[in-house]
C-alpha cells in the first residue's frame, strides 16, 4: 500500500498551486498522519510515506470518514477555496461501525469520495453507499494488495479530469489518434437484460465509438451478442468508417435466452480474433464484455485462453446480480484496471470517459506503463497536475 501511494505521488505535480496530499490512517481510531499543507514538495511526501507504521485493530470506517471531515478539510490545515476536494478510501474489509451518515456528510460538503476495495471480504453494498455517484464510477476493486498497481493509471486519470484546471485534457502520452486496436464488443443479449436496458447498452456503445478514430489504421470494432448461443453481429473488418458502424448498432436485435458467457468468450477467440475477420498483427487486441449476471457455464478456461493469446479483457458489470469473483477471473489483471461497474444500464454513460481513456492509453505506444503496489486510507485534495 505504501508503495502504491508513492507511485501515485510520483505521477502528479505536488505544491501549493497543484496537488496537495494529506493522509489519515485508521483502525479503532483515526489518526491524521499529516495535513494537506504539511508537505510542499514531492520529495518530502515520499519520505513521509516510507515512515508510515501500521497500528492494527478494528475497521471503524465511519469514524474515519467523520474524522477527515472534521479535521482534515479545514482552512487551517491547507484546504484551498478553488480546489477540488477528494477523499480516497482504501480498505479490505467491512466496517465495524455505521458509514452512511458520515459518508453523506462528506458528500453534502462538496467532497468527492473514491473507494478502493481490496480482496474478497469487502461489502460492496456498503462501499457503494460510501462512494460518490452510487453507480460504481468512483469504485475500484483489486483481488489483493499486490494488484493495486493495476488501478493506478485509471485513478490518476479520473483525479486529473475531475480537478479544476484551465486545460481539462488527457495527460501527455495519451493521443488517441495514434492508437491502433482491434476491439471486439461482447454484449449480453440474454433475457435477464430488459428491452430498455438493451437499448441503453446500444446507446453506450455508440457514445464510446464517438470518442474513437475508426479505420484500417486506427480502431477496428467487431461485435458479438450472446445469450444461450453467441452470434457475430459483425467482424473487425466489416465496417471501415464510424458512420457505417453507428448506423448498424441501431439495427441489433436482442437474442434473449440464457447467459452462456464462457461459450461466448470461446466463440470470439475462435471466430473474431482471426486474420480472416480483420485482426491485424501490429494492433492491440481487446475484448470488452458487458453483462448483468452470473454466467451459466464455466468462464475460467475460455478467459484464460483469450488472455494467453495476448488479448486483454475488460468487463463491465451492470446491476446487483453480477458475480464479482467471476468478473475478477475473466478480466485481465484480476479485478483492477479492467473492471467497471454500474448500478444499472442507464448509468453506463458514467464510465464512458474513463473506459475511453484507458483504451487509448493501452493502444498507444506512449501509453503502456506498468507500476507497483497500494492500500490503507488517505485523503487527497487536487488542483490539476500531471
Amino acid at each position: 500500500m505504501r508503495l502504491f501511494i508513492s507511485e501515485l505521488v510520483q505521477n502528479v505535480h505536488i505544491g501549493p498551486n497543484s496537488f496537495q496530499i494529506g493522509l489519515t490512517k485508521f483502525s479503532d481510531e483515526a489518526k491524521t498522519e499529516w495535513n494537506l499543507n504539511t508537505h510542499r514538495t514531492k520529495e518530502s511526501l515520499l519520505t513521509a510515506i516510507k515512515k508510515i507504521r501500521q497500528n492494527g485493530g478494528e475497521t471503524n470506517t465511519g469514524k474515519a470518514l467523520d474524522h477527515v471531515l472534521r479535521h482534515d478539510f479545514s482552512l487551517a490545515v491547507g484546504r484551498r477555496a478553488d480546489s477540488k476536494k477528494t477523499v480516497i478510501l482504501i480498505t479490505d474489509g467491512q466496517s465495524a461501525d455505521y458509514v452512511e451518515i458520515p459518508a453523506k456528510n462528506l458528500k453534502d460538503s462538496g467532497i468527492e469520495i473514491y473507494v478502493v476495495a481490496v480482496g474478497q471480504d469487502v461489502d460492496y453494498n456498503e462501499l457503494r453507499i460510501i462512494a460518490s455517484g452510487g453507480d460504481g464510477t468512483y469504485m475500484y476493486t483489486t483481488s489483493d494488495f499486490k494488484s493495486l498497481h493495476n488501478i493506478r493509471k485509471k485513478l490518476i486519470l479520473s483525479l486529473c479530469h475531475s480537478a479544476p484546471s484551465t486545460s481539462t485534457h488527457l495527460p501527455k502520452g495519451a493521443p488517441c489518434e495514434t492508437a491502433k486496436a482491434d476491439i471486439v464488443m461482447l454484449v449480453d443479449g440474454s433475457s435477464s437484460v430488459s428491452p430498455g436496458g438493451f437499448q441503453h447498452m446500444k446507446s453506450f456503445i455508440s457514445e464510446l465509438l464517438q470518442t474513437m478514430h475508426i479505420g484500417p489504421n486506427s480502431f477496428q470494432i467487431g461485435l458479438t451478442q450472446f445469450s444461450t448461443e453467441p452470434k457475430t453481429e459483425w467482424n473487425l473488418n466489416t465496417y471501415r468508417t464510424k458512420e457505417s458502424l453507428l448506423k448498424d448498432i441501431n439495427n441489433i436485435k436482442q437474442l434473449h435466452g440464457g447467459t452462456m458467457t464462457g461459450k461466448a468468450l470461446e466463440h470470439i477467440l475462435n471466430h473474431s480474433f482471426k486474420p480472416t475477420a480483420g485482426m491485424r498483427p501490429d494492433s492491440k487486441k481487446v475484448a470488452i464484455l458487458i453483462t448483468d449476471g452470473e454466467s451459466q457455464d464455466d468462464v475460467q478456461l475460455p478467459a484464460k485462453n483469450l488472455k494467453d493469446t495476448g488479448i486483454e479483457i475488460y468487463i463491465i458489470g451492470v446491476g446487483q446480480a453480477v458475480d464479482y469473483t467471476e468478473m475478477g477471473i475473466i478480466a485481465s489483471g484480476g479485478a483492477g484496471t479492467y473492471v467497471y461497474t454500474t448500478s444499472d444500464f442507464g448509468s453506463l454513460h458514467s464510465i464512458r470517459n474513463n473506459l475511453s481513456h484507458s483504451l487509448c492509453h493501452r493502444a498507444s505506444s506512449t501509453g503502456r506503463h506498468h507500476l507497483h503496489t497500494l492500500s490503507n486510507r488517505w485523503i487527497f485534495e487536487a488542483r490539476h497536475g500531471l
